[in-house]
């Protein structure tokens, strides 16, 4: 007995302070570690929202730039009853003007110069002005669709190189200017059954040899989007319009570029570090977004694959941006280490049939899917903010 209480009084003098102080110890690390956790989550959630910050500034830059560019301060000259007089332009020192007004419309026919000789009585019957830029809904039809003719008398006062650019013109076009054939896009006709569509931009040049230009542009739109111009033509010497077209493609390019190195870069480093899962959605990510920056604005996919449809065109312009969402849903949610929840499961099952819908359905019926798809992009982003600032 007396051996038992002096070892025990040995444990309780050396051995039970140890272990006390290593328990201790273990405490304090273990409190270390989760300050270090806890100061890490939020290095990140500051990170994201650096990041998310920087998007909406760009957003917002951007939506500016835009709303600038379609409402701006020029003075430019507008088109009444079908004829635009740009006499007072200096073409040469202010550059191109964008071809805004009351244009000549005929509906239901897919008329060409030698069909305005003298512009008869019965064109003049059959007339009407619409205004440019603007769709045919509820104004040609009252569901868009359809065909005619727009025609719009330009005066300028000096002769010589002249070009028009074309975007958006809905569905597909054929253009005349100064009595010659330009081209167009897709292809024009009075029924569904011979009518092509296409969105590609349109570029054409003319040498004037007369003060007067005559400008004609064949429109058809049947079953994809309503037809019209949308946007409104431009018009100037032909420099400065190829220069514009050229800075235009080039702004697309640096910024598909970038994308699309971004997302080869991360992908990379997901394929070296294979621990962090978000790698490559952030790359899948940048992988979406600039594929669709390719198929959208000045189209610069269309210079590498000029056969590409317009069907196919179309559901990429639904698909992709919404894929670029959910890839974005997952690099923040996997970054953070944000565990789902039964909203969040509901909402991806959802988002998987969504995407299902726009990849089975014809493309005739994709508008159904316009506005459901913009409240799931809502919802996503309410997904992204509870994540970053939970």
């Amino acid at each position: 007995m007396a051996m038992q209480a002096k070892s025990r009084d040995i444990y309780n003098k050396t051995v039970a302070p140890w272990y006390d102080n290593l328990n201790h110890i273990k405490l304090e690390i273990k409190g270390l570690f989760f300050s270090y956790d806890r100061k890490e989550l939020q290095l990140m959630k500051r990170q994201l929202s650096g990041l998310i910050a920087m998007v909406l500034v760009f957003t917002v830059a951007t939506s500016i730039f835009i709303y600038e560019w379609l409402h701006p301060n020029v003075n430019y000259p507008e088109a009444r009853e079908g004829v635009l007089d740009a006499r007072d332009w200096d073409f040469s020192q202010q550059g191109i003007i964008p071809l805004r007004g009351e244009w000549e419309f005929y509906k239901d026919q897919l008329l060409t110069p030698q069909d305005f000789p003298d512009q008869g009585a019965d064109q003049q019957t059959e007339r009407r002005f619409l205004q440019v830029p603007g769709g045919w809904k509820g104004k040609v039809s009252d569901d868009g669709y359809g065909a005619g003719t727009y025609r719009l008398r330009l005066l300028v006062s000096d002769l010589g190189d002249y070009s028009l650019r074309a975007k958006k013109i809905r569905m597909s076009s054929h253009i005349y200017m100064d009595g010659q054939e330009l081209g167009g896009t897709g292809q024009t006709a009075l029924s569904a059954t011979g009518f092509v569509p296409s969105n590609f931009p349109f570029f054409g040049t003319v040498e004037v040899k007369d003060q007067t230009i005559e400008v004609i542009i064949q429109v058809a739109s049947y079953n994809n989007v309503q037809g019209g111009l949308v946007q409104a033509p431009e018009f100037g010497r032909t420099a400065d319009v190829l220069t514009r077209r050229d800075n235009a493609r080039m702004a697309d390019v640096i910024v598909i570029t970038t994308l699309l190195v971004f997302g080869i870069y991360f992908a990379g480093m997901f394929r070296q570090w294979r621990r962090e899962p978000y790698l490559i959605f952030f790359s899948l990510f940048c992988w979406a977004l600039g594929i669709f920056f390719s198929i959208d604005n000045e189209i610069v996919m269309a210079n590498l694959v000029p056969s590409m449809s317009y069907l196919l065109l179309q559901k990429l312009l639904f698909i992709l941006p919404y894929l670029a969402i959910l890839f974005f849903i997952h690099y923040v949610r996997l970054y953070l280490s944000d565990r789902s929840g039964h909203w969040f499961k509901g909402f991806r099952w959802v988002s998987y049939v969504y995407l299902a819908l726009l990849i089975l359905l014809p493309n005739d019926r994709l508008l159904v899917l316009l506005w459901p798809g913009v409240l799931l992009q809502v919802v996503a982003f309410g997904f992204i903010f509870t994540s970053i600032f939970s």
